[in-house]
Parts: structure tokens; sequence; C-alpha cells
């Protein structure tokens, strides 16, 4: 089985996200919160990996700053960070979590 490699995420992607989130955190997502949730979509910078049309994997970050020695730095608020259970351990994470930090 092959998997893409990760590719940005859009809107259209909002639906295979949401099933990712309900099954990879074990909750049903309310109508109410997901509107909420995907409101915020726009200002993330997600990353997913598919499987033909499935989304089995997503990770996504928003643009932070951070108070460091010297001053404030741009950093990466790393969140959504979710695989399949059947998916896992095939390098989905790992594929993720490199193109976040490339």
């Amino acid at each position: 089985m092959v998997l893409t490699k990760p590719t940005p995420t859009t809107a259209e992607d909002l639906p295979g996200l949401r099933r990712l989130d309900e099954i990879a955190f074990h909750f049903d997502i309310s109508d109410e919160t997901w509107k909420r949730v995907s409101a915020l979509f726009s200002e993330m910078h997600g990353y997913a990996v598919r499987e033909g049309d499935q989304i089995v994997g997503h990770a996504g970050a928003y643009d932070m700053r951070m108070t460091v020695p010297g001053g404030m730095r741009p950093v990466a608020g790393v969140t959504g960070v979710e695989v399949l259970p059947t998916h896992r351990r095939r390098g989905v994470l790992r594929s993720l979590m490199r193109r976040q930090i490339d």
C-alpha cells in the first residue's frame, strides 16, 4: 500500500479532517464545536497524508511568536497531529512532522 506524501490541506478537506479528528481522538464533535474549529482553519498551515480519497493523517501549525532571550521570535504552534489507528507505524507521522519542520 502506497500512501501519498503530505500535501497542503484546503477548505475542501474539512469533512475528511472532521472524520479524522473524531476517530483519532475518540469523540464526536458537535456541529456547533466544529463550526468554531473549522473557522480557524484558514489561519492554519496544515498537511495531510492521503490514501486514495481518504485523509489518514494530518498535522497543522499556527504562526505564533515566543519570547526568548534577545526578544520575540516566530515559532510554529503545532496542532491537530493525528493518524488513523489503521495507518499507524507506517511512517505517516514521521512524514507529516518532517514536512512541518522543512
